[in-house]
């Protein structure tokens, strides 16, 4: 997702509340990618997105 922009103008939604959560979601990240590959492992991410 490297060319994805976000426009948070009319969100309501600041830069800084959003970087709060970077070193979680950085977390988050590489425990999904280190999951991934193990067949016997369900990794989901519904367990993220209420957060964001």
């Amino acid at each position: 997702m490297a060319g994805v922009d976000l426009n948070l103008k009319h969100t309501g939604i600041t830069q800084k509340s959003i970087l709060e959560y970077k070193k979680e979601v950085e977390g988050i990240h590489k425990d999904l990618h280190k999951r991934a590959n193990d067949e016997k492992d369900f990794v989901r991410m519904a367990g993220i997105t209420y957060k964001l």
